[in-house]
């Protein structure tokens, strides 16, 4: 073995000596885009080194017995607690997840139209994860400054409505002393924010290995697809939109990771009777029912009919290739998700909708007395 590791050094080397070599030529080449892009690249190949380096594991056709024993490896691992395996923090959407939940190397899509909570929805998911995991988790938010989700995170953390930050004063002590806590618990996770506008996918996954480098990643979120560039000149949206999900999910199982992707819907759905959405409602893209593993659409009646009696947010499993589809439920009303019972939810809603068809059927009744008469 330790001779096997000194030929692996070797070669690894010399593949370095000659990818370095390579780093003027790819500069200086014009045809390769603007200097921005061509100093990209030129990190993707260090980058690259730096992987080989970290990740020994051979490529290619492996024979069955050693797959059979990495196999027998995770389901020990999972049986003793020692996997770690991808959960929301949201009840009703982990007891459909059951048993498998999301291993690492998912790529995981939130779907939803505006004012459905897709931001609060991440950062719900981003505080479980780092109050639970010993594992890094990465935000590229194109849409909201960094203060900000940690403005909704903290309100998250610390179970109160974030407009009570700016409202409440200095002087309730106990108040900001509970918040302060909060703060500095959220602080000394491994948390990393970036918020610059318009970036690419050659910017996160730059960051990301540089993240991964000082700490493993647990969990990535991009908030949200529609608003990222191609790194490339792309004529259309879906080619360019394809190309970003397929690098998201090669970047999730390169580092073993979950990438969590916001995208905005069509408005197209709002033309329909029921507007709960579908994987092929994404916007300018078919590609990514293709590259997740898990979707997920928000949905919420009462941004469509302020009468309903109820404020669910519906969060709909359409898509899941290692386990079950369905809903969970819950509420946007505090600032902040919270969890409700999926049987009580369900029973509000078959409730509202048989007083509707109660209401239906008796005009309908009164209209065929008028008409006959």
């Amino acid at each position: 073995r330790q001779y096997a590791n000194s030929i692996k050094d070797a070669a690894l080397e010399r593949y370095a000596l000659s990818r370095i070599n390579d780093l003027q030529d790819l500069i200086s080449n014009h045809d390769n885009g603007n200097i921005t892009q061509r100093i990209g690249l030129a990190e993707s190949v260090i980058s690259g080194i730096l992987d080989s380096v970290d990740n020994r594991k051979s490529s290619g056709l492996r024979d069955g017995s050693e797959i059979a024993n990495e196999w027998i490896d995770d389901i020990d691992n999972f049986l003793s607690g020692n996997d770690t395996v991808f959960d929301f923090g949201v009840k009703g959407l982990d007891d459909l997840m059951k048993p498998k939940q999301i291993k690492g190397g998912s790529l995981v899509v939130v779907g939803a139209r505006p004012k459905m909570g897709k931001t609060f929805f991440a950062t719900r998911v981003a505080c479980h994860y780092l109050l639970n995991r010993n594992q890094g988790v990465s935000i590229f938010s194109l849409e909201m400054r960094a203060t900000d989700i940690w403005e909704r995170m903290l309100s998250e953390k610390a179970k109160t409505n974030s407009d009570n930050f700016y409202t409440i004063p200095m002087t309730n002590t106990s108040y900001w002393d509970s918040i302060g806590h909060s703060n500095v618990e959220l602080a000394n996770t491994k948390i990393a924010v970036d918020d610059t506008a318009g970036i690419t996918i050659r910017h996160i996954k730059s960051e990301v290995r540089k993240q991964h480098r000082k700490h493993s990643q647990g969990l990535i979120i991009v908030d949200y697809l529609t608003l990222m560039e191609g790194d490339g000149e792309s004529e259309r949206n879906d080619l360019k939109y394809g190309q970003i999900t397929k690098q998201l999910k090669s970047l999730a199982k390169e580092l073993n990771c979950v990438v969590l992707l916001l995208t905005q819907l069509n408005r197209g759905l709002e033309s329909r009777t029921d507007k709960r959405p579908f994987p092929a409602d994404s916007r300018d893209t078919g590609q990514i029912e293709q590259d997740c593993d898990v979707w997920v659409g928000l949905y919420r009646e009462r941004v469509y009919n302020e009468e309903v009696p109820y404020s669910f947010t519906e969060a709909i499993i359409r898509l899941n290739r290692t386990g079950g589809t369905g809903t969970g439920y819950m509420t946007l009303e505090s600032g902040y998700f919270e969890d409700v019972d999926t049987l009580e939810a369900q029973k509000q809603i078959e409730s509202y909708k048989s007083r509707l068809q109660e209401v239906e059927d008796g005009e309908q009744k009164q209209f065929s007395r008028k008409y006959k008469k």
